[in-house]
């Protein structure tokens, strides 16, 4: 039970990176998994990562390299104001659940993108708030990367 009264449990899941994308030969127009020119490839460089955990239950989201312990990636709901005259998207009370993301590109000021090997040992965690029932939570992630070389 959290401090404030809420009671939470915990879902995690465990996967290679490698195991995310098609290594095989594949049709890349047809299938959303396919990483086209992978061959050679050593794994991939992380630019997007959204954990997917339903709002309102989700108190937070994590992806964690098991192999370094490296946390990748961490998300927080965050709950609108009701200050919809300066931003149309600002609901009071209406959760949003920003993804991470990454580049090299300094000018954007974000984190530099994680090198992530396909048989690193990825490590999600996510903690949903249990006080009221919802049905079908889960800690997968949906991710966009480029391969490396």
């Amino acid at each position: 039970m959290t401090d404030d009264g809420q009671y939470t449990y915990t879902i995690t899941s465990e996967w290679t990176a490698g195991e995310m994308i098609d290594l095989d030969d594949c049709d890349w127009r047809n299938t959303s998994a396919c990483s086209g020119q992978y061959k050679d490839s050593e794994g991939v460089y992380m630019v997007y990562a959204g954990g997917h955990c339903h709002a309102p239950n989700c108190v937070s989201i994590e992806l964690w390299n098991q192999d370094t312990g490296e946390l990748y990636c961490r998300q927080l709901p965050m709950f609108g104001k009701g200050d919809i005259t300066n931003d149309k998207f600002d609901d009071k009370g209406y959760a949003t659940l920003p993804p991470c993301v990454w580049s090299d590109d300094a000018s954007e000021d974000l984190p530099t993108r994680p090198r992530v090997p396909f048989d690193a040992k990825l490590y999600s965690v996510a903690v949903q708030n249990s006080t009221y029932g919802h049905t079908g939570q889960m800690a997968s992630w949906q991710m966009r990367g480029a391969l490396y070389y």
